[in-house]
């Protein structure tokens, strides 16, 4: 839809029965002034052996930042979170910001869709949480290399 709608670049994608989840979404880009870059990005980095694709980049007062849309039940009204969505936006940032020689590192945002109300809960991570991710994530790469990219064990 943003690919249609904010971008111009998608067929009209036509009537959905899930536009009801969609629309909050637009419908906050064009409240906060948001500047759609992107959707499905995929961003890599040959150095830590991985790669990721990034659901929407944005500017948001005049800074890119980047979302993820997680879907999931019984939110309670609250933004629903894990520590692995901070690993995996983390990390896409700091790809992003490698891949386009930004001097900063962009913000990340989770945009929470209660699955049974498509109420969304917006959830933007704090710098301290972003360098967490980027360490967990680089971390993660690293030892999934050893183990099962270049094993010394064999089974």
């Amino acid at each position: 839809m943003i690919n249609h709608h904010v971008l111009g670049i998608d067929e009209h994608p036509g009537q959905s029965c899930w536009d009801k989840w969609a629309m909050p979404f637009l419908n906050w880009i064009d409240d906060n002034n948001v500047q759609a870059l992107g959707c499905e990005k995929i961003v890599s980095h040959g150095g830590i052996k991985i790669a990721g694709s990034v659901d929407f980049i944005g500017i948001k007062d005049s800074r890119i930042f980047l979302a993820d849309y997680k879907c999931r039940v019984n939110t309670k009204g609250k933004a629903k979170r894990y520590q692995k969505d901070c690993c995996q936006l983390a990390i896409e940032a700091y790809m992003l910001m490698h891949l386009q020689k930004l001097p900063y590192l962009p913000k990340i945002r989770s945009i929470i869709v209660d699955c049974e109300t498509a109420e969304h809960m917006h959830y933007e991570w704090t710098d301290e949480e972003s360098q967490w991710g980027i360490r967990v994530a680089k971390a993660a790469a690293s030892l999934f290399w050893m183990l099962r990219m270049q094993p010394v064990v064999k089974q």
